[in-house]
Formats: C-alpha cells, structure tokens, sequence
C-alpha cells in the first residue's frame, strides 16, 4: 500500500478529496473552494492518477484506506 507521501497529493487535492466525502458535486466543490467546475474536474482527474483510481467511489475507497478520510 502506497502511503499519503508517495502519492504526492497536494493540499488543494486533499481538499477536494474530503469535500467529496462529503457527498458533494463537482459544482458544489467549486462553488465552496472559489473555483471552476473545470478546475475541481482537473483536480479529480490527477488525483485518480495519482491514486491508481477510476472513479469518485475508489477514490474515497482509497482515501479511507490510507487515512485521509
């Protein structure tokens, strides 16, 4: 299992990740965070990446797994 450091989340990333945990829309993220949908979208895009992940439901999975929910 790859730990928090590895992965090379930023900030902003953990971020969006824990306001998806919240049940949260793209939209919503953006509206609470001052950013573009477009922006919270790239944001998700990279952490799946960086994630090994496909999909919002892995990646909060994941995040539970490596302690950051």
């Amino acid at each position: 299992m790859r730990r928090i450091a590895d992965i090379g989340l930023t900030p902003r990333e953990i971020e969006i990740i824990r306001l998806s945990a919240e049940g949260l829309t793209a939209a919503e993220i953006a509206a609470r965070t001052f950013l573009s949908v477009h922006t919270v979208n790239t944001h998700r895009q990279q952490i799946y990446a960086k994630m090994c992940v496909k999909n919002v439901a892995d990646m909060l999975r994941k995040a539970g797994q490596l302690g950051i929910l």
